[in-house]
């Protein structure tokens, strides 16, 4: 199972939740988010990681020329796309090199079979998230119960409100296309500053789960 830790936006930050090694590292670049990657200030510290973990953008309908600079500059490994990108933006993008992770906001109406089919085959991990008005880091969760309905062969990464005490509700999710989790909001001391005492109590929590792999490098 892969863990992402995702809306980093602190130097120091950055570098102490290494010891936890995230597989993946998400940086926002969507302007309205109060985790909104400030370049000033994380350029050099990004390109300096020393770390295995892969990094991912985090867009939301961005223009695939902004896309594709900020993939250049900072070295990102995926694009995790939050909007209404198309199949042709997403093949651009998939063109130059970027994995893509596509994020699908998941209601009450369930999982859209058709809209996920679109994609099937195209992206490298689908996102479950929780719908809201506002674009991710609601810190909410959807029925999880509803991914039962997802029959498709891309595997998915499950977002929304997970928290330090979830690890044996994560541990009860029984999918063959469920691959990772993404960490935000409900772990942070403030926006885009992850607390590293959260981040121990959950990661060691996992490691307890009898017969559960977290570490499947």
């Amino acid at each position: 199972m892969k863990v992402k830790i995702c809306g980093l936006n602190n130097p120091e930050n950055l570098q102490a939740i290494q010891v936890f090694n995230p597989d993946l590292l998400g940086f926002i670049f969507y302007e309205k988010s109060p985790r909104c990657l400030d370049l000033n200030r994380m350029e050099k510290p990004i390109q300096e990681l020393d770390t295995n973990a892969e990094k991912v953008g985090v867009f939301v309908d961005a223009p695939i020329d902004q896309v594709l600079a900020y993939s250049q500059l900072l070295g990102l490994d995926y694009c995790q796309l939050h909007g209404d990108e198309s199949l042709d933006y997403i093949q651009t993008i998939k063109a130059a090199g970027l994995k893509i992770i596509k994020v699908f906001r998941i209601g009450k109406a369930g999982i859209q079979k058709q809209q996920l089919d679109a994609f099937n085959g195209l992206c490298d991990y689908f996102l479950f998230d929780t719908n809201t008005k506002n674009y991710g880091g609601s810190g909410k969760k959807f029925d999880w119960t509803i991914i039962n309905q997802y029959k498709g062969n891309t595997p998915f990464i499950l977002s929304g409100g997970i928290g330090p005490e979830d690890a044996a509700l994560i541990k009860k999710v029984d999918h063959p296309m469920f691959a990772g989790i993404d960490l935000n909001s409900r772990f942070e001391s403030e926006p885009g500053v992850k607390n590293t005492d959260s981040l121990n109590q959950f990661f060691t929590a996992l490691k307890n789960q009898q017969s559960y792999e977290l570490f499947n490098r």
